[in-house]
């Protein structure tokens, strides 16, 4: 075995080391639930909370390393975070911020949408309708991008866009839409809530059982 396929087992091997494993019994330890306005959103156990200077981002958590791979499967460093932001005084409907952020996917000009964009209909649990969005980028010609947006209207006119990026290797299946990582960050995405007494954790569970990987 030469040197090279050498440094693929060990790397292959380490990212098998890493992966955790979750019971059946999954319980609320796996997350924590961080209070948001009225409502909140459960947010995977340590991760790094990433202090904003921008008025509109209220919640911004780095989960870089933290219970997740450092390297995906194609050997590539693996960057995930997840961001909740607030728009308070839109006169907008909802369909109408939609369109906002259909229109302009993203400001950084190092990304290259590929494929469709996947558009959903989802219900917080709370009832509340809200709009989710997911895109795949190729960044800088050698990284992959999965941006995934979900978008809510309070009748008070305040507007919240909640999303997270997953950024790996350009050949990586786990920044795609419909991979287990994708799935598993989709469920905290959902778990967003207007009203906190309605916080529902069932898609969480389920999510964890099913594993990430």
């Amino acid at each position: 075995m030469n040197m090279y396929n050498k440094l693929i087992l060990l790397v292959a091997l380490s990212i098998s080391l890493i992966q955790p494993s979750f019971s059946k019994d999954v319980s609320d330890s796996f997350w924590e639930f961080v209070p948001i306005g009225n409502g909140g959103i459960a947010v995977p156990v340590g991760w790094r909370n990433v202090r904003m200077s921008h008025p509109n981002i209220a919640l911004y958590r780095s989960g870089d390393g933290k219970g997740l791979p450092l390297l995906d499967e194609s050997g590539s460093p693996l960057q995930v975070g997840l961001i909740v932001e607030k728009f308070p005084g839109s006169k907008k409907t909802l369909e109408e911020v939609v369109n906002d952020v259909l229109a302009n996917p993203t400001e950084d000009p190092r990304l290259k949408q590929v494929g469709q964009t996947k558009i959903e209909e989802i219900f917080l649990s709370d009832g509340t309708k809200a709009l989710k969005h997911s895109y795949e980028f190729i960044k800088e010609k050698f990284r992959r991008s999965l941006q995934v947006k979900l978008i809510v209207k309070e009748q008070n006119k305040t507007a919240w866009v909640v999303s997270y990026h997953l950024v790996g290797g350009k050949e990586s299946h786990w920044p795609r839409i419909g991979s287990k990582l994708s799935l598993w960050l989709d469920a905290h995405l959902a778990s967003f809530c207007l009203v906190e007494e309605k916080f529902d954790s069932d898609k969480l569970v389920s999510a964890y059982e099913k594993q990430r990987y």
